[in-house]
């Protein structure tokens, strides 16, 4: 698709292979053994935002390139996700935390400028129904009383468990 001819020019694409490289170290970590499914979800949708981004760029349509780079862009959120979800557990110490929210953010922008740019030709493009969603006022879920929703009420923090230091990753 025009801007790059090749997929390994793309700025974004290597930049969530830096990110990729990053997962697959600190999930190869003793620490993360404790959580089998975290770490696969974080090397999968690590992986899947190359794969998307490549996968619009070869695809050669500007509208399936748009498509690709939203999914891409999800895929960074949800490792940005799970690296929180691992912090949580304690499996990912906090430096490492803000390296991988760093990385997240540079991926997403650099998609999010890719897309602006696709968009650039087109008047109001973007996802389907954007521009609508994007003029309406937000409203609050409400009961049928007219308070707000207690289905939509945030949720109280939970806290959560820790095994002695000693304990951990048993």
């Amino acid at each position: 698709m025009g801007t790059y001819r090749k997929i390994e020019d793309s700025k974004a694409w290597n930049t969530a292979r830096e990110l990729v490289r990053c997962v697959y170290a600190a999930t190869g970590a003793p620490a993360m053994a404790s959580a089998p499914v975290l770490v696969e979800t974080m090397r999968r949708e690590a992986l899947r935002s190359t794969c998307k981004i490549a996968e619009g760029h070869g695809n050669g349509e500007r509208n399936a390139l748009a498509s690709c780079l939203h999914e891409a862009k999800g895929a960074v959120s949800a490792v940005r996700s799970a690296v929180h979800i691992a912090a949580d557990l304690g499996c990912l110490p906090a430096d490492q935390v803000q390296s991988f929210c760093e990385q997240t953010d540079a991926v997403g922008a650099q998609i999010g400028g890719w897309l602006k740019k696709i968009r650039g030709g087109e008047q109001g493009a973007g996802r389907r129904g954007e521009s609508q969603r994007d003029e309406q006022p937000s409203r609050q879920p409400t009961s049928p009383r007219g308070g707000p929703s207690p289905v939509f009420a945030p949720l109280a923090p939970f806290p959560i468990p820790t095994a002695p230091a000693g304990q951990r990753g048993a």
